[in-house]
């Protein structure tokens, strides 16, 4: 086999990453965030449109996602005046150009422009959606801690990470996402910012662009206190959350009761059951359901057979290996590692035993002869042990198969099309377990995008940064929701980034004209993803800018 060195070269660009740019194009956003963002076109060849344009482009383009990080070299071979202008030359693409466009963007309307792009895509795939889920949630930057400062969301340690990354910074952001998986709305917080604020201002903005009275917000259990509640009534929002057992006075023990023996078929579901009754929360009489999806009694035993076990030989029996020097320590100590085992089906016995110990010999020298032994020295230990209760399991088995939500959604006695003219039971506890649809968005947020890798230099930066993250979700989530309603093609957004890993997209200056490189039938392939996308084929390498 020959090595032969090719000098002939090759304008282009990897398929998925011109696709993406080309839906930036075709929905209007790129152009929308420009004429959102202040700034002198005569004095920048980089629009701020064009700079999201092109972080899009690196996140889905290549499997090295680095949206930040040394972008001119992955646009070392790609026309970058069709791509982005006339004006724009590869060495344009340097990193003061996109530390420029991210301090434009944050002075932007940022939460404006994630509804406004969102429903750009909306509207051209025909997503409809009266149906918002939220939930807020924690993202990781590589970032310096910072002072607090007016009007800027300011990263914190949490020093113990759910991702376990504890050396990363964090953000809090709440998310909105309807009932199609498209992201419709992003904040990002300060890392310290409780859900209970995150959770009211989102309330607040999405009363400002949704039919209320048409509209149902559904979130998890931290939506579930009354002044919220209150304030979605105000709104004229419907709700449909997760009821803690903390909420109005422990009303979900009340319903837990209620619904004792009183559990209906669930219909739809096999082995599941549903209960619905109202009752009285604060000041309010609300509408409660109580469900049970069929949790097996003997799976339930079983884990918490093993799961108690495994905590109490962890918590308890560690704890009887520690020595302590006065008695109050050890009652105090053993108080808390009974506490901290709550929760186990097991009948636990323990108590603190006194002991006595020889003080050991020094380390060195040797004590005078005739000299007395030191009288013993009194230390304390605690000894416990502990039975399995299979009756408490059983109970705890079917306290954790049965959940209750809290809705204000009306009753019906067929499922309607919007639930606020009328839910059943059923069609509101269909409403909550969809809440994995914003969980998704999530995911894709924090580690299919590439963010997490990217180091910024200020939090201003920092929250621009978000945006970009949220407008390349929504073209993720917009691809994903128009493909699955194509007949026959179940086909999602990182699935083509993965099929269509060696395709490129090349330019031939000469004769004005682009083909598709890549194994046998991959131009096929692409065009028809285009079509099925409502795309033009001359956007893939932006002929927008002529």
């Amino acid at each position: 086999m020959k090595i032969i060195q090719d000098t002939e070269t090759h304008e282009g660009f990897p398929a998925m990453g011109a696709l993406a740019m080309a839906l930036v194009e075709e929905t209007g956003m790129r152009e929308y965030i420009d004429s959102m963002c202040k700034y002198d076109n005569a004095r920048r060849n980089l629009s701020p449109g064009m700079a999201v344009k092109a972080m899009i482009g690196i996140i889905f383009g290549f499997r090295y996602k680095s949206p930040l990080s040394n972008i001119f070299l992955s646009y070392s071979s790609a026309p970058t005046d069709l791509l982005f202008g006339p004006r724009v030359g590869r060495d344009c693409l340097n990193d003061s150009a996109f530390g420029r466009a991210l301090d434009t963007l944050f002075l932007a309307d940022r939460k404006e422009m994630v509804w406004k792009c969102a429903e750009m895509c909306a509207s051209k795939y025909d997503l409809p959606s009266h149906v918002f889920h939220m939930d807020a949630t924690d993202i990781s930057l590589y970032a310096m801690m910072q002072e607090p400062r007016d009007g800027v969301a300011v990263p914190a340690y949490s020093g113990h990470a759910k991702d376990g990354r504890d050396h990363l910074v964090q953000y809090g952001m709440i998310c909105v996402t309807d009932s199609n998986g498209l992201l419709r709305c992003q904040i990002p917080y300060s890392g310290n910012a409780s859900d209970v604020v995150m959770d009211r201002d989102m309330i607040e903005f999405l009363s400002e662009k949704v039919e209320c009275l048409r509209s149902t917000v559904v979130a998890d259990s931290k939506m579930a206190n009354m002044e919220t509640v209150n304030m979605l009534h105000e709104k004229g929002l419907g709700f449909v959350t997760k009821c803690p057992a903390s909420f109005a006075e422990k009303v979900r023990e009340r319903v837990l009761k209620m619904s004792e023996g009183k559990m209906r078929p669930f219909e739809g579901r096999k082995g599941a059951s549903v209960y619905d009754t109202d009752a009285v929360a604060g000041e309010r009489t609300l509408r409660f359901v109580a469900y049970n999806l069929g949790t097996d009694e003997k799976e339930g035993v079983d884990f918490y057979l093993k799961d108690g076990e495994k905590k109490l030989k962890s918590v308890l029996g560690k704890l009887m290996r520690t020595e302590f020097s006065c008695r109050p320590d050890a009652e105090r100590a053993l108080e808390e590692a009974i506490a901290a085992c709550g929760g186990v089906a097991y009948d636990i016995s323990a108590k603190v035993v006194p002991y006595e110990v020889r003080p050991r010999r020094p380390v060195r020298g040797r004590p005078p002869k005739g000299a007395e032994a030191p009288p013993p020295v009194t230390m304390y230990k605690t000894e416990a042990s502990w039975e399995f209760n299979g009756n408490v399991a059983k109970r705890m088995t079917a306290d954790r198969g049965t959940q209750v939500l809290v809705t204000n959604l009306p009753r019906a006695d067929t499922a309607a099309e919007n639930l606020r003219d009328g839910a059943r039971a059923e069609d509101a506890v269909k409403a909550y377990l969809e809440e994995y649809k914003v969980e998704h968005t999530y995911r894709l947020m924090k580690s299919g995008l590439g963010v997490d890798s990217v180091y910024l230099h200020t939090p201003e930066r920092e929250n621009a940064m978000m945006f970009v993250i949220a407008v390349a979700t929504i073209i993720s989530n917009a691809v994903d929701a128009a493909l699955a309603r194509k007949p026959g093609m179940k086909v999602t957004m990182n699935r083509l980034c993965l099929e269509m890993m060696p395709v490129t997209v090349e330019y031939d200056r000469g004769d004005d004209s682009m083909r598709v490189r890549g194994y046998e039938g991959a131009g096929r392939e692409l065009l028809g993803y285009l079509d099925e996308l409502g795309v033009s084929h001359g956007l893939l390498l932006g002929r927008c800018g002529e």
